[in-house]
């Protein structure tokens, strides 16, 4: 068969090579004259995967290396009996890592005690979920909303009105992309609610760039001086705002769930749904890719500005920032956005990390351990 893969989809030779031709590009070059001979189509979040891009191949099988799937048009591969496999919650832990990183350095740049501040949550899937459960086991109880979860959510007593979640100090955004259905997400984030936030709150976006109406935003940001966002989705993307990212604490390349373990797990789950459709056995391929614990040693000092520290140890964000700036900024070449996507450094989890120098105090070993760390 003939397989074509985007080319950051991580280890995509190692994985599928063995099962036909493999063909790696550009996943924003992928079109339809390249879909004509094509049995399998691998895709990442830059790909719309529709009609027009599907209607003269033969492709019988789509996956998508990625926790969400509103790239793709999954009524018309129903409709034309085309396979589907998808990552889901693959980047959930790379993304929270994200959200703690944006924590600590509140924490250092801006004395945001995050701790005791006052969270919210909007969106309680894969990746809200998990980031309220490591809140959680840190003694920290955030507000949630999600209006398509079941009363029954093992997370409903933390439940409450999207206006009460927004008038938390610090409100991070996890839903997926929406235009229908009963709870709409596309410009989520208006006006309104960033009148909710007010003019000292901190918003992170690490969901996708149109749940936020960013002209509204930019407007917020310009008359409040004291807000901060933190951006790593945007609208118009690999184009995006520079004005925007002018007025942003932090930009990023939409890069939160870019961890070393997230895409690996992302290429094994397309990888198993690939071989359950047609019939391989996935252990028939070596596993790959896999890290080894690496040790940090805890620096002391106030245990906010330790935790702090800790955490910018495993991941500091501003240095994605530094680089997206660098990469969009007046002046810079086209570009820039895809290349740092494409050539993004490996980053590990936390979880791939051992804390050393903790000493015996129990409830700082448990704070390291809610951080998602190993206390050594």
């Amino acid at each position: 068969m003939h397989i074509l893969a985007d080319e950051n989809i991580t280890l995509a030779s190692h994985y599928f090579g063995t099962y036909g031709r493999l063909t790696l590009c550009p996943g924003r070059r992928i079109d339809r004259a390249m879909l004509r001979d094509v049995d399998v189509l691998l895709v990442r979040s830059v790909t719309r995967v529709d009609a027009d891009l599907l209607a003269e191949s033969p492709c019988r099988f789509v996956a998508t290396a990625t926790s969400g799937i509103d790239h793709i048009d999954t009524d018309y591969l129903q409709q034309h009996g085309i396979g589907l496999g998808w990552a889901r919650g693959c980047n959930a832990e790379g993304v929270v890592d994200y959200v703690f990183s944006a924590l600590a350095t509140l924490a250092l740049e801006r004395d945001l005690d995050w701790r005791r501040c006052g969270i919210g949550i909007v969106g309680c899937g894969e990746i809200g979920g998990r980031l309220a459960q490591r809140l959680l086991a840190l003694g920290i109880a955030p507000r949630i909303h999600d209006p398509l979860l079941e009363e029954a959510h093992p997370l409903t007593s933390h439940f409450a009105p999207l206006e009460e979640v927004l008038q938390q100090p610090v409100v991070s955004l996890h839903v997926p992309l929406t235009d229908s259905g009963a709870a709409p997400t596309r410009r989520l984030i208006e006006r309104g609610a960033l009148a909710r936030l007010g003019p000292h709150g901190v918003l992170i976006n690490a969901s996708r760039g149109e749940v936020v109406d960013e002209a509204a935003l930019l407007q917020h940001c310009r008359r409040h001086a004291d807000f901060c966002a933190i951006l790593d989705a945007w609208q118009g993307e690999p184009a995006i705002d520079v004005a925007m990212l002018q007025q942003a604490m932090i930009g990023t390349a939409h890069i939160a769930g870019y961890s070393n373990g997230g895409k690996l797990r992302g290429t094994l789950m397309i990888h198993d749904a690939f071989c359950h459709h047609f019939g391989f056995d996935p252990a028939a391929i070596a596993p790959a890719g896999a890290l080894e614990v690496q040790t940090l040693c805890y620096q002391g000092g106030n245990t906010l500005q330790g935790l702090s520290q800790l955490v910018l140890q495993a991941y500091d964000l501003r240095g994605d920032d530094v680089r997206l700036r660098a990469a969009v900024g007046v002046g810079s070449e086209a570009g820039g956005f895809d290349r740092l996507r494409r050539d993004y450094a490996l980053r590990r989890e936390f979880g791939e990390f051992a804390v050393w120098g903790l000493g015996e105090d129990p409830a700082l070993r448990a704070a390291v351990a809610g951080l998602g760390m190993r206390p050594a």
